[in-house]
C-alpha cells in the first residue's frame, strides 16, 4: 500500500509491527549484552592473559560504536546533500535503482552480531589463549561498530513511523538485556562450575543468542513487507522528495504532547500529484518525476538545535548509567559472602537493573506525557546522586541487601523512562519537518555525546 496524501494510514492489526520493532530493538543490544552478562566465563579465561580485560572491552566497544555512528550520520547526510543537487534526469535514473536504505545497515549488522557471539566458544576452545584473546578483541570492534550502525538504522528507521514505535525500539533493547540475564542464570545454573561445566554453559548462552538474532532477521523482511510498513516507507519517500511547500509536521510541544498542522492550501496540488503515483514492485516509493523535484537539503545543525534538549536527555542518562554499570554496579556486595564468592549476587544485580530499565523504556507507551520538556532536562541531571550511592554501597557504608536493591530498582527505571521518552519526542520536536524526522533520530545516538562517551571509557 503507497502513501497517497490526506490518506488514512492503515492499522497495525494486532500490534504485528510494534511486536516486530521490539524485536528488532532485542537482536541491536543482545549480542552487547551477551558480552557483558558472560563476565565470569571471561574471567576464568582471558583475566589469565590480561586483567585488563574488561577495561579493553567496555572501551574499545565504545570506541567501535563512536566511529560508526559519526560515519553513519556523515555518509547519509553526503548522499542526501547530492542527491539535492542532481538535476531531473539524473535523479529520475537514480530513483530507479533506489532501495529501502536501512536494510543493509539492519541485516548487514544483524549477520555480524550472529557471526560474532556464535564463534565466542569456538575460538575459546580451538585458539591458545592470547591468540583466543586478540580474535575476542577483534569481535568486540566488530560487535561496537556493528552496534552504531545497527543504531542508526533502525532508530531511523522507526522514525518514519509513528512515535510509539521509537518505544517498540526502547522496551526490545530492555528485553535484550533480559534475555541474555535469564539465559545466562540458567546456563550458569544448569552445569557445574567447573573449567567444563562453565565451557559448556558458554556454549550453550552464546548459541542461543546467536539463533534469536537469526530469527529476528526473518521478523525484519516479515515487517518491511506488511501493508502497515509499506505505506509509511513511500511515505517517507514522498517528503524526502518534495520540494512543495508542504507543511505535514507533527510537533512535540512544552508540555510534550504532539501537535500537528496542515497546509490546507496544499490540497489541490497534492491530489493533482497523487495522480503521477508509480509505485516501486519492492517497496512502493514514489519516483522524484511525481514528487516534483530533488530531495531536500537537510542542514544538520540547524536541524540539530530543534533537537538539542532531548539529545542532551539522552546523553546525560547514558553517561550516568554507562559511569556505574556495570562496573561499579557488579562491585556491590552482598552480605552473604557465597553469593560474592560465586558470582551470583553481581548476576541478579544485572538481572534486575535489565528488568527494570525494560520497565521504564516500556512505560511512556502507557505514560508518554509524566514529564514536560523542561522537567525532563532537570529530572535527568539529578541522576547524578547515583555516584554517591554506589560509591556507598561500594564501600559498605551501606551495607543491606534491601537497600541497595532498592537503590538499583530506582536507578534501573530512571535510565529506561526518560531515554525512551527523549528518543521518542526528538524526531517530532517543534519546527522538525516530515523528510528531516530519519535524520533526526541518527543524530539522536551519534552526536558529539559518544565522542564524550568514548573518551570516559578510558577513565572509568
Amino acid at each position: 500500500m503507497s502513501y497517497k496524501p490526506n490518506s488514512q494510514p492503515p492499522k497495525d492489526k494486532a500490534n504485528v509491527a510494534y511486536f516486530f520493532f521490539t524485536l528488532m530493538g532485542v537482536a541491536h543490544l543482545l549480542p552487547f549484552n551477551a558480552f557483558l552478562t558472560a563476565f565470569d566465563y571471561f574471567n576464568t579465561n582471558l583475566s589469565k592473559v590480561s586483567k585488563s580485560f574488561e577495561f579493553y572491552f567496555s572501551s574499545i566497544m565504545t570506541w567501535g560504536t563512536f566511529i560508526a555512528l559519526g560515519f553513519d550520520l556523515f555518509i547519509s547526510s553526503y548522499i542526501q546533500n547530492k542527491k539535492s543537487k542532481l538535476s531531473q534526469e539524473e535523479l529520475e535514473e537514480e530513483n530507479k535503482k533506489q532501495k529501502l536504505r536501512f536494510t543493509p545497515r539492519v541485516v548487514g549488522s544483524y549477520i555480524i552480531y550472529i557471526l560474532t557471539t556464535g564463534s565466542v566458544p569456538i575460538i575459546m576452545l580451538l585458539c591458545p589463549l592470547k591468540v583466543a584473546f586478540g580474535i575476542m578483541m577483534v569481535n568486540v570492534v566488530l560487535v561496537g561498530f556493528s552496534t552504531g550502525i545497527c543504531q542508526g538504522g533502525i532508530f531511523g528507521f522507526a522514525a518514519i513511523f509513528e512515535p510509539k514505535y521509537t518505544t517498540a525500539i526502547m522496551s526490545g533493547q530492555g528485553f535484550a538485556g533480559v534475555i541474555v540475564s535469564f539465559l545466562r542464570l540458567i546456563t550458569k545454573g544448569a552445569t557445574k562450575q567447573t573449567t567444563k561445566g562453565i565451557r559448556d554453559s558458554a556454549f550453550a548462552y552464546f548459541a542461543a543468542s546467536a539463533g534469536i538474532v537469526f530469527f529476528i532477521i526473518i521478523g525484519y523482511f516479515v515487517l518491511i513487507n506488511t501493508k502497515f510498513a509499506k505505506y509509511y516507507i513511500s511515505k517517507y519517500y514522498y517528503h524526502l522528495h518534495h520540494s512543495g511547500n508542504i507543511q505535514d509536521t507533527v510537533g512535540i510541544n512544552e508540555s510534550g504532547r504532539s501537535t500537528s498542522t496542515e497546509s490546507e492550501n496544499e490540497n489541490e496540488k497534492d491530489n493533482l500529484k497523487t495522480k503521477l503515483i508509480q509505485e516501486d514492485p519492492e517497496i512502493d516509493e514514489p519516483t522524484s518525476t511525481l514528487l516534483g523535484g530533488a530531495p531536500k537539503q537537510i542542514k544538520l545543525w540547524p536541524l540539530y538545535k530543534k533537537i538539542f534538549r532531548f539529545s542532551f536527555s539522552v546523553f546525560f542518562v547514558f553517561l550516568i548509567t554507562l559511569a556505574l554499570f556495570p562496573s561499579v554496579l557488579v562491585q556491590i556486595p552482598s552480605t552473604r559472602n557465597h553469593l560474592n564468592t560465586t558470582g551470583w549476587y553481581a548476576l541478579i544485580l544485572i538481572t534486575l537493573f535489565n528488568c527494570l530499565d525494560t520497565v521504564g523504556r516500556t512505560l511512556p507507551r502507557w505514560l508518554p506525557n509524566l514529564f514536560s520538556n523542561n522537567f525532563l532536562v532537570g529530572f535527568v541531571v539529578t541522576r547524578l546522586v547515583f555516584y554517591v550511592l554506589f560509591v556507598l554501597c561500594v564501600e559498605k557504608v551501606i551495607f543491606t541487601d534491601a537497600v541497595s536493591i532498592i537503590i538499583v530498582i530506582i536507578f534501573s527505571i530512571t535510565n529506561g523512562y526518560p531515554s525512551s521518552i527523549s528518543m521518542m519526542r526528538g524526531p517530532f520536536a517543534e519546527g522538525v519537518q516530515e523528510h528531516e524526522r530519519s535524520t533526526a533520530a541518527v543524530m539522536m545516538v551519534s552526536d558529539f555525546q559518544f565522542f564524550f562517551l568514548f573518551l570516559f571509557s578510558f577513565f572509568r
